[in-house]
């Protein structure tokens, strides 16, 4: 009992320092975001994300897939590309998706300094903002790499760390089936799926994934839903 008392005390103290002026350097600023891999469990929803966008033809082809699929996904686009296509950027907050970060230069960012990083989240986010006038509220580093910094330097850009719980492997797969079946046996609720924006084998597997979720009873959300709170 007394060394639990013990314990409490410093950790009382260590709290009250960490929270005072006497502590330069140290504040909850320096405490890294949480880093979201899934949803709340307790619902039937299923996130379908797509990263490295947008392109002029295939994202079109996939905007139109998913109309009509009557799917709301989540895209996280790359700065630098969505100067190249405005329109289809607008497009997407205008059918109801959600947009979120990838960077502006797609880079590796645990390669950057702090500072990099930062501009890098709110290059690409003000870039987004300025078409759809719309806040960002979600970011996901390049190959999901990241370090403390990439965090911190989300959390200053006001964004949240959002990775994925099941990997379709489409980024250059070329057979449908292969994605399919990497994805239908791990869906689950609260499940956020990661698809990449471009490949033609991703748009031939996506009705048949659809299909399978609808027949488990899962009901397709955006990012901006299953955190709505």
């Amino acid at each position: 009992m007394g060394f639990n008392k013990r314990v409490l005390g410093i950790l009382l103290v260590l709290l009250i320092f960490l929270s005072s002026d006497k502590a330069p350097g140290i504040s909850m600023s320096n405490f890294p975001p949480p880093v979201f891999r899934n949803g709340n469990t307790g619902n039937p929803w299923l996130a379908i994300t797509f990263d490295d966008g947008p392109h002029h033809w295939e994202t079109r082809q996939l905007l139109d897939l998913l109309h009509d699929l009557d799917v709301r996904a989540t895209f996280f686009l790359v700065g630098k590309e969505v100067l190249q296509c405005p329109d289809i950027v607008a497009r997407m907050a205008k059918e109801g998706h959600t947009i979120g970060n990838h960077s502006f230069r797609h880079w590796n960012l645990p390669r950057l300094n702090r500072e990099q990083i930062f501009l890098e989240w709110t290059s690409c986010s003000e870039i987004i903002s300025n078409i759809t006038g719309l806040p960002v509220r979600f970011c996901r580093p390049p190959g999901g790499n990241y370090s403390i910094d990439v965090l911190l330097a989300a959390q200053e850009a006001g964004l949240s760390p959002i990775l994925w719980s099941v990997n379709s492997y489409d980024a250059g797969e070329k057979d449908p089936e292969r994605i399919v079946s990497n994805v239908i046996n791990h869906m689950e609720p609260g499940a956020i799926i990661l698809f990449h924006d471009g490949f033609e084998a991703t748009l031939k597997a996506l009705p048949a994934i659809v299909k399978k979720a609808r027949e488990k009873k899962l009901v397709f959300v955006t990012l901006d839903q299953m955190f709505q709170h």
